[in-house]
């Protein structure tokens, strides 16, 4: 090989690549390396005239590899680095075969038809710990602090494996604890179908994550542990383990979790057990659950929701998808949830009434513990290439109780709240594709779900509606039972311009039954059972319905048509009534070309009041406030309209959303509140004309000269309706909510990264009073990759909180987690600090329409922990 340049000083670096005879040679392929980890750096192919450029990272020993078919590969290591580079490289024939590696070149982010292809290599800083970790670093994508995952402002459906639906909804549990070393893929799925039936005939806006394995972790077990233990004498112990299989026909994801560090290994369980997505097709009933009374619960603050929990979790998690044949599919899901939360919240409540003023304050410790047992069997039968044939099975049961100790204006008192759930779920779906355009859906669903809950306060806080009594402590019983039954037949066909014409014809039932107790005590003798503070309610709900939609394109534009008949038989305590029901909804789509979508859409809903708000006894909801419902069983009329705007498609460089949604509600419940300081009591009340204006807004924009990811967002919410408070006259509240922030992400390939961002609320309150208050969260982190071994992650955060024009509360953060990988082992090392400033207390200021509102939580303290992991 014949070389000759001129030295190396510049980030540019050019040349040519010709053969012996000084012809050039076009498409060669010229790969820089890192000459230690020999990772490839860039790459490039020499043009018709055999030149070639590419751009050299600072500060590293590299290597050109050069190499063409017919000619033996070159290796030319970078050293100096003074003078403009300008090279001729000149390869050698070999005219024997020669075993020939081929560099192909990787794009980052594809898009294949309806989906987005992320090249997980693309975007690992090596820190990542799950799968959460890595979702944060793909741009488009955006994780909140609860795990949810949403690309704009939609929520993605779920989070699949090769294809395969395993958690739908509850996919929290998957990307809280998954590993993210197998995955080789994430595709983005847009307009996607739960049902494959219907793909491509329905008209889905819906949005889900396909996660590619490597070829190496399919068809294999695999999987990690971690064990940790903090160095304090709270010895805070974390373990985490993972098994799993991911084959062509079975599928098996075993996890076990077990922490005392604050993490939330679940998510909200409510969308694991029954998950709800507006507007399924296949969905029936998904929205239906019993009602809940009671329940001792804390504030949550605005930040890490992990810094409050004072927990005990553990979990164990088993699911499983076989194939017996090719057209049957079982998935079995289980899990089983125990856990021990403690929360520690001081509190002052300044009430401000116009005439009436007074100040309550609380020191209050509340220990929460449950068990939780779900399961689940998903049967699905493919009875042909056009029928389809699913049976779903879930049963859960949940035991839990609340106890509270509490200091109110210096009496101590003590509440226990007792409950036991029950949930019975069958569901049954036939899907029959008539032709290649028409689909036909039966669907049938029964749910059974039971919420027994027992209240008791050893103390007597209502003297001012009982004034001669003897009384020392209450107790309170509630008994809820709901039943659902639903079937319907829903038809879609979808013509050759592409329209789509759906009708729907069902019939659902269901039936609340609530018996509530409440009963005077002195010692443990029974005193008496006040009237109005006893409930037996019947409440049932017949709804035969018809609807319609239609979906007609033209050329850009989209027209969608939909209409609602409901013909409703409610009965309330043997009053019964037979409404007749009109719901339109008309939307308009434009796409002038593949950079701008436009979506605007009217609807006009009259809904059914809920149990909650017709109940007529009082019901003691919390040691101080009581509250009632009313019996005027009336229909609520609503307005709204949506617009959305959209620039760039996901996964693009930038990518802008924007959404603007007013509600106009024009019959709604609000509340008759009588406040003292002793106790509240609340009546709903029927008034009309709440609004509600909402404005998002998204703009996430890549920066490849600085390989970094920016996100943009701002919301604003303005709130007006009308309420009761110590006064027969109604009075105006308007709640405003000014919201923005912004995240820069870096996306470098050498040892260092960083994370920076900075969030602004200001919320607003005119009624008799005004007030306001202002948030600001910012957060700096920075990633070292030190080496392929060592990888250190610093975290800092800084809240701010302010009250009106007064003094302004400051928090400050931080935490750091070293990791040392034997790869060739499989063994790492961790040391976690976390809360390293020992931050005790966090403040956080709130208002309301009745005053202003001091919450101070105890934090968990500083703590290292030293974790072993082991990965195979």
């Amino acid at each position: 090989m014949n070389v000759t340049f001129l030295g190396f000083g510049q980030e540019l670096l050019k040349g040519t690549v010709v053969d012996q005879q000084k012809q050039a040679l076009a498409f060669a392929s010229v790969v820089l390396k890192d000459s230690l980890s020999s990772k490839i750096i860039a790459y490039t192919y020499s043009n018709e005239q055999g030149q070639f450029q590419l751009k050299l990272p600072n500060k590293r020993p590299l290597i050109l590899s050069f190499s063409v078919l017919g000619f033996k590969t070159q290796n030319l290591p970078i050293k100096d680095r003074n003078t403009i580079p300008n090279l001729t490289i000149v390869l050698e024939e070999q005219n024997f075969e020669l075993k020939e590696v081929i560099v192909h070149a990787v794009k980052p982010i594809e898009r294949k038809k309806d989906t987005v292809v992320f090249n997980v290599a693309s975007f690992l800083r090596g820190n990542e710990q799950v799968l959460e970790d890595l979702l944060k670093n793909i741009p488009g994508l955006q994780v909140l602090t609860d795990g949810t995952i949403k690309v704009g402002n939609k929520e993605i459906e779920s989070v699949l494996v090769e294809g395969d639906d395993l958690f739908e909804k509850g996919y929290k549990i998957l990307t809280k604890n998954m590993p993210p070393n197998p995955i080789d893929k994430v595709e983005l799925i847009e307009s996607y179908s739960k049902n494959k039936l219907l793909k491509g005939i329905e008209d889905s806006d819906k949005i889900a994550l396909n996660l590619r394995l490597k070829e190496e972790a399919k068809r294999v077990w695999f999987g990690n542990a971690h064990l940790g233990v903090s160095l304090d004498s709270e010895k805070r112990t974390s373990a985490l383990g993972n098994l799993m299989n991911f084959g062509k026909k079975n599928k098996y994801y075993f996890l076990t979790n077990q922490n005392s560090i604050g993490h939330d290994a679940t998510g909200d369980l409510s969308q694991l057990i029954n998950p709800y997505s507006a507007d399924e097709v296949s969905g029936i009933g998904d929205n239906q659950e019993v009602e809940t009374f009671l329940g001792l619960e804390a504030n949550s603050p605005n930040f890490k929701a992990s810094r409050t929990n004072f927990n005990n979790s553990k979990l164990v998690s088993l699911n499983a998808l076989f194939s017996p044949s090719k057209n049957f599919k079982i998935k079995t899901l289980g899990f089983f949830n125990w856990d021990d939360r403690n929360f520690y919240q001081k509190s002052i409540a300044a009430y401000n009434l116009g005439t009436t003023q007074f100040t309550n304050t609380e020191n209050y410790s509340l220990a929460k513990n449950f068990v939780l047992g779900f399961g689940k069997l998903d049967l699905n039968y493919q009875l042909s290439k056009v029928k389809a044939l699913e049976l779903v099975s879930k049963y859960s049961q949940k035991d839990q109780q609340h106890l509270g100790d509490l200091i109110f204006n210096t009496l101590s008192t003590r509440e226990v709240v007792k409950s036991k759930q029950t949930f019975v779920d069958q569901k049954v779906q036939y899907t029959h594709q008539l032709t290649a355009r028409k689909v036909l859906l039966i669907k049938g669903r029964y749910i059974y779900q039971t919420n027994p809950e027992q209240y008791a306060i050893d103390h007597f806080f209502y003297q001012e509606d009982f004034p001669n009594s003897t009384v020392n402590n209450v107790s309170q019983k509630v008994d809820n039972t709901m039943k659902y039954g639903g079937f319907e037949a829903h038809y879609l066909h979808r013509s050759t311009d592409d329209n789509l014409f759906q009708i729907q014809l069902g019939n659902q039932y269901r039936e609340d039954q609530l018996v509530s107790g409440f009963q005077l005590f002195q010692d443990q003798q029974l005193v008496l059972s006040p009237e109005g503070y006893q409930n037996r309610q019947k409440y049932s709900i017949h709804d035969l319905y018809f609807k319609s939609n239609y979906t007609f394109k033209l050329n850009r534009f989209s027209i969608k048509g939909k209409l609602q008949v409901h013909q409703y038989f409610k009965e309330l305590n043997q009053q019964k009534s037979q409404p007749f029901v009109l719901n339109p909804k008309l939307g308009l789509a434009y796409q002038p070309n593949n950079n701008h979508k436009f979506e605007t859409s009217y609807a006009f809903k009259s809904s059914n009041a809920q149990l909650p708000e017709l109940y007529d006894a009082y019901i003691l909801t919390g040691f101080r406030s009581f509250s009632r419902g009313t019996s005027q069983n009336q229909l609520l009329n609503t307005s709204s309209l949506m617009f959305n705007y959209q620039f760039g498609n996901w996964g693009d460089k930038f990518f802008a959303n924007t959404n603007l949604l007013y509600t106009k509600m024009h019959d709604y419940y609000s509340s008759t509140a009588l406040l003292n300081p002793s106790y509240v009591k609340s009546t709903k009340t029927l008034i009309k004309d709440k609004s509600l204006l909402s404005i998002s807004s998204q703009v996430d924009r890549y920066f490849k000269a600085i390989s970094s990811n920016l996100k943009l967002s701002f919301g604003y919410t303005d709130t007006q309706y009308m309420n009761r408070v110590n006064s027969s006259n109604l009075r105006q509240v308007s709640l405003k909510n000014f919201n923005y922030g912004f995240e820069l992400r870096s996306g470098f390939l050498g040892i260092f990264n960083y994370h920076i961002g900075s969030s602004w609320s200001r919320n607003l309150i005119y009624t008799s009073f005004k007030e306001s208050y202002a948030n600001n969260n910012m957060f700096l982190d920075f990633f070292f990759a030190v080496n392929d071994q060592l990888t250190i992650d610093l975290q800092t955060e800084r809240y701010a909180f302010k009250n009106g024009n007064k003094t302004q509360h400051e928090y400050y953060f931080a935490d750091v987690s070293a990791r040392y990988e034997l790869k060739k082992q499989g063994l790492s090392f961790s040391l976690v600090g976390k809360n390293l400033l020992n931050t005790a207390e966090f403040k956080e200021f709130s208002v309301s329409d009745i005053g202003s509102f001091t919450n101070v939580y105890r934090l968990l303290p500083r703590y290292v922990l030293l974790q072993v992991g082991y990965r195979f």
